[in-house]
C-alpha cells in the first residue's frame, strides 16, 4: 500500500471569510483535517477547522491562550483531490440558529481558558457560541455531525452550517449560546483531558457507541491547556 502527500491551499484568512473576517494578520488557512471524511465523490472530502488561529506566549511569567484572529469562524470545508493536488470546493463557516457565524473563543470562565487578543495583554470575552471542532461525519440527510472540544460535546449541524443542536455533559451549565444545547452526555466528561477527538457512528444516524477518543479524569479547578 502506497500513500501520496497532498498539501490542501492555505488562502489568507480574509479571503477564505469575507466578510467574516476583518484582519486577518496575514494568517492564512491552517488546522484543516482535524477530521475527513468522503463526501460521496471519488476523490472529495469533507474536512473541519478547528478553532482557529491561537497561541500560548508566557506574559508577566504567565502562559495565556491568545487569538489574533479572534472573529475566525470554524468552518467545514469540502476538498477535491486530483493527481496528487487539492482545491477547496466549498466553506461553510459554522453558525448560530439566526445564520450570524460563530467563533473559536472559549465558552465559559472557570472552564475554559480565558482567552486574550494576539498580544496576550487584553482579554476577550467569552462566548459561549465558540466551538474547538475536531472530528466530522455526515448525518446521511445533508447535515453533520461534529465533535467539539471545549465542553467537551458533539454537534448536529445543517448542510448550511446552522449548528441545528450541542449536546454537552450533565450540570455543565453553558448559558447564552444562540442554538440549542442539550445536557445529555455523561457528567464526567466535563472533567476530561482534552483528547476528545472521534467517536463512532451508525449509518446515516447519530453516534452510536458515544465518545472514543475521551480520557476522564478527575474535575481540576485547573482549566485544561488546549493547544490546538
Amino acid at each position: 500500500m502506497t500513500s501520496t502527500r497532498v498539501h490542501v491551499p492555505a488562502p489568507d484568512l480574509a479571503a477564505f471569510e469575507p466578510g467574516i473576517v476583518q484582519d486577518s494578520r496575514g494568517v492564512k488557512l491552517g488546522g484543516v483535517g482535524s477530521g475527513l471524511y468522503p463526501a460521496g465523490r471519488d476523490g472529495e472530502y469533507w474536512m473541519v477547522t478547528d478553532r482557529g488561529p491561537n497561541g500560548e506566549p508566557k506574559v508577566n511569567g504567565e502562559k495565556r491562550r491568545t487569538f489574533p484572529v479572534p472573529e475566525f469562524a470554524p468552518a467545514i470545508v469540502r476538498v477535491a483531490v486530483r493527481h496528487g493536488t487539492a482545491r477547496i470546493v466549498r466553506g461553510i463557516p459554522l453558525k448560530k440558529s439566526d445564520g450570524t457565524p460563530i467563533t473559536g473563543l472559549s465558552n465559559q470562565s472557570g472552564h475554559d481558558e480565558a482567552p486574550y487578543t494576539w498580544d496576550g495583554l487584553t482579554t476577550l470575552p467569552y462566548d459561549p457560541n465558540g466551538l474547538d471542532t475536531e472530528d466530522i461525519v455526515t448525518d446521511g440527510h445533508g447535515g453533520f455531525w461534529l465533535v467539539d472540544e471545549y465542553s467537551p460535546s458533539l454537534l448536529h449541524v445543517a448542510g448550511d452550517g446552522r449548528v441545528l443542536t450541542r449536546y454537552v455533559p450533565k450540570g455543565l451549565g453553558l448559558t447564552g449560546a444562540g442554538y440549542p444545547v442539550r445536557e445529555t452526555l455523561p457528567a464526567i466528561f466535563a472533567g476530561r483531558s482534552p483528547a476528545s477527538c472521534g467517536w463512532t457512528c451508525g449509518p446515516g444516524g447519530p453516534p452510536a457507541s458515544g465518545p472514543t477518543g475521551w480520557r476522564t479524569s478527575p474535575p481540576s479547578t485547573r482549566p485544561p491547556s488546549r493547544a490546538t
